[in-house]
Parts: structure tokens; sequence; C-alpha cells
């Protein structure tokens, strides 16, 4: 099973480091499949799902294809705004990895 785990993010200020952190053009599309969305409740939750993805940090989500099936792990986008994140620029960049943009973040705009 492919499992595409996203953001290592530990930059700070957030809303600086996402502001440019859009994937690769190649990557930057929707999924070929099915995409669903599960919104979690708070980030302990997008810690708990995401595991590896968060050590430290804020965790506003991540994504894993299973199946062929995209599955971003997401706050409301009322708090992915609250950690200075676009909600259009975090469901890109989740789509990316979904994409095969692998979790180094490498060619990120």
């Amino acid at each position: 099973m492919r499992i595409t785990l996203a953001i290592a993010l530990l930059l700070s200020p957030v809303s600086s480091a996402w502001a440019q952190f859009l994937p690769p053009e190649e990557f930057d599309r929707p999924f070929d499949g099915p995409t669903v969305f599960r919104i979690a409740r708070d980030q302990d939750e997008v810690r708990r799902i995401c595991k590896a993805a968060f050590n430290t940090g804020q965790a506003p989500g991540c994504a894993k294809v299973i199946a062929g099936t995209c599955l971003i792990i997401k706050l409301p986008d009322s708090d992915i705004r609250e950690l200075g994140i676009d909600p259009e620029v975090f469901r890109r960049h989740e789509l990316g990895h979904c994409n095969g943009w692998g979790s180094d973040h490498k060619g990120a705009r």
C-alpha cells in the first residue's frame, strides 16, 4: 500500500512558510481518482491520524493514497485560516502529495 504523508513543516511563522508552498506544476492538479476530505476535530486528532507527519509545530492535516483514493485529513477551514494558511493553498499542497510529490517538498514554489 502506497502511503504519502504530507507536511513536515516546522517553519515559523506558518503563514510565510505556506505562502510559497505549492507543489511543483507537474503535481499541482486534481487527483485522478476519488478524493475524500476528512475533517479532524483539532490538531491532536490530526497528529494521531497523520502520526509521522508531525512531531512538533502546527498540524493542519496530511494526505494519504489508500487503494487508489486520495484521503486528505484536515482541520476545518476556519482553523487552517487561524494558522495563517490559505485553505486553497493547503488543498493544492495535499493534492500534490496524492499526485506523487514527495514529503521532502522538493520543488515547492
